[in-house]
């Protein structure tokens, strides 16, 4: 769901195999991650993915996005993808996520006790969303 106030992102490699990304809405810490990447270490699993979905098969956002002016237009598209997609189990000694105290978009997560499994990352990927049908 979208929130009509724009959150602030940020993202980096260390140049070392890790990477790290910290998001705030309204103020608020929603995530901080901080991460080795999968192909940094030996043990990654490399997929080559090249996928089409099928024409309309995806949905843009919930019919009611729970905020007093619905701000989400619910409406069907189709996209693909095409990258090498690289995998391993999430490490708690080398891998980091907090999800902080934002209402909107850190709320769910914390509510779910989400803990990571997996990471995934992919320096070739390449994405195409066709217009809304």
């Amino acid at each position: 769901s979208k929130h009509r106030d724009a959150g602030e992102l940020s993202f980096e490699y260390d140049g070392q195999g890790g990477m790290k990304f910290a998001a705030t809405h309204l103020g608020k810490q929603v995530v901080s991650v901080s991460c080795r990447l999968p192909e940094a270490d030996e043990g990654a699993i490399t997929i080559p993915l090249d996928m089409q979905s099928v024409k309309g098969g995806l949905i843009s956002c919930p019919k009611q996005s729970g905020q007093v002016d619905n701000m989400g237009k619910q409406t069907r598209y189709s996209t693909a993808v095409n990258c090498t997609m690289h995998a391993k189990p999430w490490d708690p000694k080398t891998d980091a996520l907090v999800l902080g105290e934002d209402d909107f978009y850190a709320a769910g997560p914390k509510s779910w006790g989400f803990v990571p499994i997996l990471k995934a990352h992919s320096s070739d990927f390449k994405i195409v969303a066709w217009a809304p049908e």
